[in-house]
C-alpha cells in the first residue's frame, strides 16, 4: 500500500521546521562582511558596510539614469512618429486638396459648357 503524499510533506515541513528552530539558538555575528564571514573589527566592518551602500547608491543611480534614459527615448521615438504622421498626414491633405480642385475645375468648365449650349439655343 502506498504512503500519503500529504503525510510525506506534512513530515517534510516538520522536520524543516525543527531545522530552523536549532538555527536560530546560534544567531549570527551582528556584522557580516559581504563574503559572510564575521568582521573582527567594528570600524572595518562600518567601513565595508559604508563601501556596500556607496556601491548599492551608485547601482541605483545608474539603474535611474539608464530608466530614464530608456523613458526619454521612448518619447523621441513618439514624438518623431507623431512627426512622421502629421507629415503624412499633411502631405495626403494637400494631394487630396489638389485633386478636388482639378476635379473641381473639370465640373466647373462642364457647367459652363452647359451654360454656353442653353445660351445657343
Amino acid at each position: 500500500m502506498a504512503s500519503n503524499p500529504n503525510f510525506e510533506l506534512a513530515a517534510a515541513v516538520a522536520d524543516l521546521v525543527i531545522s530552523d528552530e536549532t538555527a536560530v539558538a546560534d544567531p549570527a555575528p551582528l556584522l557580516m562582511s559581504e563574503d559572510e564571514t564575521a568582521v573582527a573589527d567594528p570600524e572595518e566592518g562600518a567601513a565595508k558596510l559604508q563601501a556596500a551602500q556607496e556601491a548599492q547608491r551608485l547601482r541605483k543611480n545608474h539603474l535611474s539614469t539608464a530608466a530614464y534614459a530608456r523613458k526619454k527615448a521612448e518619447r523621441e521615438k513618439e514624438v518623431a512618429d507623431l512627426s512622421k504622421t502629421v507629415t503624412d498626414l499633411t502631405i495626403k491633405y494637400e494631394q487630396d486638396k489638389e485633386a478636388w480642385l482639378d476635379e473641381r475645375e473639370v465640373l466647373l468648365a462642364y457647367i459652363n459648357h452647359l451654360q454656353n449650349l442653353l445660351v445657343q439655343k
